[in-house]
């Protein structure tokens, strides 16, 4: 089988292939300016292939990445894809959710059948988001994150501060990334299907996306001045209103932190069907809870 792990510079895949394997058989760490990653890297272990690939938002290698993606996707009939995401205040990031869309539909152009077929692997979560991940906004995340494509596997890393110093950290268990991999539907390819990850597209949708989030923020920031209160209230109402249309529209919703009313977090216990659980590292598993 060949196991694939997808994202942008500093979402830590290679961290977490090393931490899959138990060993630091891919280079990580701090990188400035760039990732680490710039070209495809293969290791070979009890029949399998576990693929590191650039990421598509490295200005300086995005049509490498491109053609290393490509590469890392053709040739099988089957594969485990794993994309590995980071959040930016809670919130989906625009050239994470344009990467996974990008690599999506090259794979159904290519003839692949990839709905609910591949993993979303939620990296380096605050504590404070980690905490604050209740039902509803895990669920909100995967649709976010799903671009359309169905209910995929999502799961969360928290973040581990010396995993970013340190060249070769395993931040997680081998269990967990495994149990990781065994929730995973493998994504399918006819034979001999070749794959075309387009670079310029990502470019133009990611830039679009981005623009269009940075108007979203300005609807909200605009001053009411010299209003009277009452005013104030109706227009940023109309505001409010407005920058959910516009972020809506994209299919993408911020992710919205819901807490209970003594301020806890609702207990992660009706996620959905039991056909696609979710576990977060380093908490109990929904199983044991009461």
């Amino acid at each position: 089988m060949k196991v694939v792990f997808v994202g942008n510079p500093g979402s830590g895949k290679s961290t977490l292939l090393n931490s899959l394997l138990g060993a630091p058989h891919f280079a990580s760490g701090i990188s400035i300016g760039t990732g680490l990653t710039t070209h495809k890297q293969a290791h070979y272990e009890n029949g399998n292939q576990y693929i590191d690939t650039p990421g598509l938002d490295d200005v300086s290698t995005r049509e490498v990445a491109a053609s290393e993606i490509s590469s890392a996707l053709s040739g099988t009939e089957s594969l485990q894809l794993v994309f590995v995401c980071t959040l930016e205040a809670g919130a989906v990031k625009a050239a994470d959710v344009e990467t996974i869309k990008a690599v999506l539909s090259a794979l159904e152009r290519a003839g692949g059948h990839v709905r609910d077929r591949f993993c979303i692997l939620v990296n380096k979560c605050s504590p404070n988001e980690m905490e604050k991940l209740s039902a509803e906004a895990i669920e909100r995340l995967r649709r976010d994150f799903s671009c359309g494509q169905g209910i995929p596997y999502i799961d969360f890393v928290p973040l581990v501060p010396e995993a970013t110093e340190q060249s070769g950290a395993l931040v997680v268990s081998r269990e967990f990334m495994e149990s990781v991999l065994r929730k995973t539907a493998p994504t399918l390819l006819p034979v001999g299907a070749r794959v075309r990850v387009q670079a310029v597209k990502f470019l133009q949708a990611t830039n679009r996306l981005r623009g269009r989030l940075r108007q979203a923020r300005s609807l909200l920031s605009v001053g009411c001045a010299g209003a009277s209160a009452a005013k104030r209230k109706r227009r940023l109402l109309k505001l409010v209103v407005t920058a959910v249309a516009v972020v809506a529209a994209l299919g993408i919703v911020p992710l919205l932190f819901r807490q209970s009313e003594h301020g806890v977090p609702p207990r992660l216990h009706n996620l959905g069907s039991t056909s696609n659980p979710i576990h977060m590292q380093g908490s109990p598993s929904l199983s044991s809870m009461p």
